[in-house]
């Protein structure tokens, strides 16, 4: 960029944006929209591409792509592959194998570009915690270099070939599209997809995260910033008109970032807010006065850095996390933050700008050498980290620093939960005539996790028991009509799961009418807890003298297998083989709604259980005899089954599930 076209207000900007998401990414308050700050760097993006390519078409008469592309390689590319250098050595070190095998297979998506395809796809039901993927902000860049790959053709085209003012009327049609875009695929269903081809709707079928990910989603982003290339060019003559504007902008795009909702996931309407707050500063950002919130030095640093520190702060936040294992406090905050600066800082300076402007921009070299060199360096890093990605994660590093005896126990806990996920003695559905106490679980997979504690109950083979399993995120039926319980039931999957209430409204009625104990034992986080009490008032109605149970969530914000092979951190200290739970204040909202409702007529906490009653500081996360509880963060292994058993005979659980139902007070 020459001195003439320089925008320092623009790396001011640049500042609130990378600022606001790592404010967000370390939770700090009153950032719930802090991840807005990357529709902002969207925004810029729009700006200044759309200002060069311009500029160059209408002063030359022509575009040269190669130029522009090597230009944006030497930008993006050498910050980009210093941090999945790095980011590989503390996984090679760090991680389990499960976690180094996502790494390889999110570092070969960041590679070549398509990081948003693979967190895209890999979100879901068993969808690894966001804390434990240290490329996920990669997403972004790969958004941004698609956008590089069809913006300067598309536009080189229409300036050149269609009249003055087509291009910026494309821009607006454009973006006006790529929003509604966002409303139509929001909940995960298209009709027209669904009438071209059911299999490619399914892949759309988780709404939310499609209009993340996906880059024809953010056009609209994008267009906001490229727009401002135009109209920056018949900005009021009196500049003083400039204040109210840049003033109103700086408070659009700081709103949704401060008083997000923090119950809504990505809001198209809130991220359009930002970004046209973000373009009004643009287009008033040589405002004399009002500018200087972003056209100062300390706004400037942190802008000139902002690339560098976005790449850096988010695998540095993993790390820590997966180092110590624990809640951030106040002090590991500032600690990450003084650091993330810290390694910015020396990116910019000794990678960034060597590679950029310094000795090793390779200006005296073709371009084509230029460009074989970065694809060069990326494909080898494709290469190591495609081979992370199919051996699983290199598990032959256990005989370098790990225990191979904890190796064995792990791939048997592996093979166990496979096979003892789909026990066929899990499959029955109906009651038999033996005159044994019926039993019915109603839930999802957390009702087959309860059955596997049954199981291992010795007085299991006195009840008569059946499931009544609904698919993951659908609630079950228990008769209602659908349009009583749609509204607890996630948009994207409505339409199978109204598919399953129909199914299961068959015979639901004669088993919960036949059965003595009803259990609802769910994944409360897609659920809803409120639902319960709708379930149960319903439940009654077919059998009033039912003994209802509840049990109670135990997600945990860790992979259980991954955190017990983690390299050279395996905890041996009975205290350290604990964890802090994931979510508490979500989990204890749900049992106090649970405990609250009048109707219950037991409610078992397995947090309590894994916790303890009094404190719950920390939860245990490996039995006393040394088995893993859990396979994944929300699914128990065999000795996760043992483990819940034994507690529940110690504390006399099964005594009370299996208790007499007391008579109902009344008239």
């Amino acid at each position: 960029m020459t001195p003439s076209t320089y925008r320092p207000d623009i790396d001011g900007l640049r500042a609130l944006a990378v600022l606001s998401v790592l404010f967000f990414h370390l939770d700090v308050a009153r950032f719930s929209g802090g991840f807005l700050g990357v529709d902002v760097f969207f925004v810029i993006s729009g700006f200044l591409i759309t200002r060069l390519i311009r500029k160059e078409i209408l002063s030359t008469g022509g575009f040269d792509f190669a130029r522009f592309y090597i230009r944006r390689a030497r930008r993006l590319f050498p910050a980009l592959f210093f941090t999945l250098a790095c980011c590989f050595v503390i996984s090679f070190m760090l991680f389990s194998p499960q976690h180094f095998q996502r790494f390889g297979g999110a570092a070969v998506y960041a590679l070549t570009s398509l990081s948003n395809f693979y967190f895209w796809r890999e979100s879901g039901y068993f969808d690894t915690t966001a804390d434990l993927k240290p490329l996920l902000h990669t997403w972004s860049l790969s958004v941004e270099e698609q956008f590089y790959l069809v913006w300067p053709a598309v536009l080189t085209l229409l300036l050149l070939k269609a009249p003055r003012f087509t291009a910026p009327a494309f821009i607006l049609a454009a973006g006006v599209f790529s929003f509604f875009l966002n409303f139509v695929f929001m909940d995960g269903q298209s009709s027209l997809l669904e009438a071209l081809s059911p299999a490619i709707a399914g892949l759309f079928s988780d709404g939310e995260a499609t209009i993340f990910y996906l880059a024809p989603f953010r056009v609209f982003e994008f267009g906001l910033g490229a727009l401002m290339a135009w109209l920056i060019q018949i900005q009021p003559k009196r500049k003083i008109l400039l204040e109210p504007l840049f003033l109103a902008g700086l408070a659009a795009t700081l709103w949704p970032i401060l008083f997000y909702p923090e119950d809504v996931a990505f809001s198209p309407l809130y991220a359009l807010i930002a970004c046209a707050g973000a373009s009004l500063m643009i287009y008033a950002g040589t405002a004399r006065y009002a500018a200087r919130a972003l056209n100062n030095p300390p706004a400037i640093w942190i802008g000139l850095i902002s690339y560098s520190l976005y790449l850096a702060h988010w695998p540095i936040i993993v790390f820590f996390r997966y180092y110590k294992f624990d809640e951030l406090s106040v002090t590991d905050k500032g600690v990450i933050v003084a650091a993330a600066f810290l390694i910015a800082y020396l990116m910019f300076r000794y990678v960034e700008r060597p590679f950029r402007f310094g000795r090793y921009n390779f200006a005296n070299q073709s371009r084509a050498f230029a460009g074989l060199l970065y694809v060069s360096v990326a494909f080898m890093g494709v290469l190591i980290a495609s081979n992370v990605w199919a051996s699983k994660g290199w598990g032959w590093r256990y005989a370098l620093w790990g225990s191979p005896e904890l190796k064995a126990q792990l791939d048997k806990d592996l093979q166990d939960f496979i096979t003892y996920a789909d026990a066929p003695s899990q499959t029955k559905k109906t009651f038999s005539d033996n005159g044994k106490p019926k039993l019915l679980v109603i839930g999802d997979s957390q009702g087959r996790d309860f059955l596997n504690i049954l199981s291992e109950h010795q007085g299991a083979d006195q009840l008569d028991t059946a499931l009544l399993r609904t698919r993951n995120a659908c609630q079950a039926a228990l008769g209602l009509q659908f349009s009583v319980i749609e509204k607890y039931v996630k948009a994207s999957w409505k339409e199978r799961c109204e598919a399953i209430h129909g199914n299961m409204n068959a015979k639901l009625r004669t088993v919960v009418a036949e059965a003595d104990i009803v259990v609802f034992a769910v994944a409360w986080t897609s659920w809803g807890a409120r639902y319960y009490a709708t379930a149960t008032d319903q439940l009654r109605l077919f059998n009033p003298d039912a003994r209802v149970i509840a049990i109670g969530p135990k997600t945990q914000g860790f992979n259980g297998l991954s955190f017990a092979s983690r390299f050279g951190l395996l905890p041996q200290d009975e205290q350290l083989k604990k964890y802090r739970p994931y979510n508490l204040e979500f989990a204890e909202s749900i049992e106090t709604i649970l405990e609250e409702n009048p109707g219950d007529d037991f409610y078992i906490s397995l947090y309590d259980i894994l916790c303890g009653e009094n404190e719950r500081e920390r939860c245990r996360a490996i039995a006393p005899d040394g088995g893993v509880i859990m396979f994944d963060n929300n699914h128990l292994t065999p000795d996760g089954a043992k483990y819940f058993n034994a507690r529940f005979e110690e504390l006399g659980i099964w005594d009370e599930i299996l208790a007499p139902k007391a008579p109902r007070a009344g008239p």
